[in-house]
């Protein structure tokens, strides 16, 4: 498994969102997703749809970044770690499997681009 990070990214304008960040190994860049919500917090339902946005792959040193980004493009905060295993990263779908430090059990996401625009992330929870 390798690391993932959920940022608080907190925008110029006052806005804010949460970049989750999901290395594919141990040494190239890393898969990028904006949401809107947290998703490193357990659905009561036991599964929960995500809409996100793909962003462009982030460099290796956001694993471990906080504070205030170049450019005037705000801060961000870690709010969440842990570790992902991805089995599929293509245009059309992502798979992966997570766990947040701390969770008492993982998480399975598939994913898959919306004819509108944007993705959905669905995460379910998996055994312990």
């Amino acid at each position: 498994m390798a690391a993932m990070v959920l940022l608080l990214h907190e925008t110029p304008d006052g806005g804010s969102h949460f970049d989750w960040l999901i290395a594919r190994d141990e040494a190239g860049p890393l898969v990028s997703f904006r949401v809107a919500e947290r998703v490193d917090l357990p659905s009561s339902e036991g599964a929960m749809e995500v809409r996100a946005a793909r962003a462009p792959d982030h460099r290796r040193e956001y694993l471990k970044r906080e504070g205030p980004l170049s450019g005037g493009r705000g801060r961000v905060t870690r709010v969440a770690s842990g570790q992902a295993s991805i089995e599929t990263d293509r245009a059309e779908e992502i798979a992966f499997s997570a766990r947040w430090d701390g969770a008492e059990r993982g998480v399975c996401v598939r994913g898959a681009p919306r004819a509108e625009g944007g993705w959905v992330l669905e995460i379910r929870g998996e055994a312990p």
